[in-house]
């Protein structure tokens, strides 16, 4: 047996994660700072220069097109502590995974270094309410005259900062030497994804001239198209806190996050003082990430992929307050469309990918009736392969989108659907005892039980079947008033259900079942209906 080349391993590996869908190829070095173009001045001088087509704000000491970092203390039996800051004043446009200091070693060993912290921030200000992540490097090691880097990956709220995102780096230095001793910048490095998530926070703040005990409803932060819906789920509505500036919520409210169209949600942090993983989350998962950059009791971050994301307070403490909300969300890759026809209902099946239905619909799975014959539904956002759906909508076509990393319903949340996805590429007769959507003249649009006559349900359709103690009605109707409007048209046709002669096109030959357009149905009593399928 051959022993594998380094290069048949590499190919494989490449092969293996590719397979996996990993972003890890995805990554590369998106934006690089250096010194190239930066005004020479003292240790002491700070500088604003644009560099590579970012603004930032700079030590000002450069030489050899690198920063030095250091100075020199007034005694030999003396050391000083200096900082040097540098400071991103216009975003980064891309989502970062690693941030690497590129450095060539102290001038002697009278300079170290006490730490150097990355701060990451949604807004050029730095304040506290809009930080992102803090990471300090205590006493990096770092060597006389020798070439070395300093990495920074992200530790607090998703693999990858954000797109959008503002970056300070601060390195603070202890100096023993009378004479200048320096620390040489050669670049800081930026790895990521240039088509990454994009990014918001929202700050309860925003709502300060709300009145005291005002009711919040729906809000959005700045220009960003993410809405926040705070409601108030099977308790009481929250409200503005005029003392806290924050939001007041109590057992069982939620905050529902939702995405635009294209796009899906996949980081949400939210800031509280409630208490460990308080949340409950219609898709995905909540973790606590422990205490707050800004400050606030807890930091609990929701991740998945999804349009939208309720969060449901699950845990039983009342009067708890909401201070900021961080989102981050990500494009999804167009994966055909959807026609809902005039009567504003539609039954799909993905067959190749989980896929997400565009703005202005309702995806809904049907988890049983009432006494009258009325469906009931229950939304969810991401459709997974196989799994029929009710699209509600109007009369047009709508875009569908898709990603392999979708967050899929739980197992017991699909278990509540009662529609059967088709993904048969020459599609099924739906079962005696089913129901299949149709529309009749006489008895209107809904869903109609299968007796003797099986009609055909396409690929990428969906049929209904309902446990048997509830399968004893003939239509099944979306709207308690439809129920009420045809139940004596019902009545009156019931001899629908009785058993067939024989089933025959307009031409005189014999069908084994229905087919789309108008059915000659022969009864044994010698009778003839007609019946059209949509």
């Amino acid at each position: 047996m051959k022993t594998p080349t380094l290069l048949n391993i590499r190919i494989l590996l490449t092969i293996l994660m590719l397979g996996m869908g990993s972003s890890v190829w995805a990554d590369e070095v998106v934006y690089t700072l250096t010194a190239d173009g930066v005004s020479a001045a003292g240790y002491e001088t700070r500088t604003n220069a644009t560099i590579n087509g970012i603004e930032w704000g700079v030590p000002g000491y450069v030489t050899e097109k690198k920063w030095r970092i250091g100075g020199k203390s007034s005694s030999a039996n003396s050391t000083i502590t200096t900082t040097r800051v540098f400071t991103s004043k216009t975003p980064i446009n891309a989502a970062i995974s690693r941030i690497t200091v590129n450095h060539e070693g102290t001038s002697d060993n009278s300079i170290t270094i006490n730490n150097i912290t990355l701060t990451v921030a949604t807004e050029s200000s730095f304040r506290n309410a809009s930080l992102v992540d803090s990471i300090i490097i205590s006493k990096p090691s770092i060597s006389v005259n020798t070439s070395g880097s300093i990495s920074f990956t992200p530790n607090q709220y998703s693999p990858k900062w954000a797109k959008g995102c503002y970056y300070r780096i601060t390195i603070q230095c202890k100096i023993s030497s009378t004479s200048n001793q320096y620390l040489k910048i050669s670049s800081i490095q930026f790895e990521g994804d240039a088509n990454g998530p994009e990014n918001f926070t929202w700050l309860s703040s925003s709502l300060s001239n709300n009145a005291d005990g005002k009711e919040v409803g729906t809000v959005t932060a700045g220009d960003a198209p993410i809405t926040i819906a705070f409601g108030a789920g099977t308790g009481v509505t929250p409200t503005y806190n005029a003392t806290q500036k924050a939001v007041l919520l109590k057992v069982r409210n939620q905050i529902t996050v939702s995405a635009p169209e294209g796009y899906a949600i996949n980081g949400i942090t939210v800031h509280h003082t409630g208490n460990t993983n308080a949340f409950t989350p219609s898709i995905g998962t909540c973790t606590n990430k422990g205490t707050a950059p800004d400050g606030s009791k807890y930091a609990q971050k929701w991740t998945g992929l999804s349009p939208h994301v309720t969060l449901t307070w699950s845990f039983d403490l009342n009067n708890f307050y909401i201070y900021r909300i961080h989102v981050s969300y990500i494009p999804l890759t167009s994966a055909g469309s959807i026609k809902v026809k005039q009567f504003g209902t539609a039954t799909y099946c993905p067959c190749e990918t989980p896929l997400v239905v565009g703005d202005g619909t309702l995806t809904m799975m049907a988890t049983g009736t009432t006494e009258e014959s009325v469906i009931t539904e229950e939304n969810i956002p991401v459709v997974p392969v196989g799994t029929g759906v009710l699209i509600h909508g109007a009369n047009q076509t709508y875009n569908c989108y898709t990603s392999a990393d979708l967050s899929i319903p739980s197992t017991a949340t699909l278990n509540r659907n009662l529609l059967t996805g088709v993904t048969e590429t020459d599609g099924i007769s739906a079962p005696v005892g089913s129901y299949v959507l149709q529309n009749h003249s006489d008895e209107g649009f809904g869903f109609y039980q299968v007796n003797d006559i099986q009609p055909s349900v396409d690929q990428g359709k969906a049929y209904l079947t309902l446990p048997l103690n509830a399968a004893n009605a003939r239509v099944i109707y979306f709207t308690q008033e439809d129920a009420d409007q045809h139940a004596t048209a019902i009545q009156a046709t019931a001899a629908d259900n009785a058993p067939t002669d024989g089933i025959y096109h307009l031409s005189g030959i014999r069908l084994s079942k229905l087919q789309k357009g108008l059915n000659i149905i022969r009864r044994p009593d010698g009778t003839v209906i007609k019946k059209v399928l949509p």
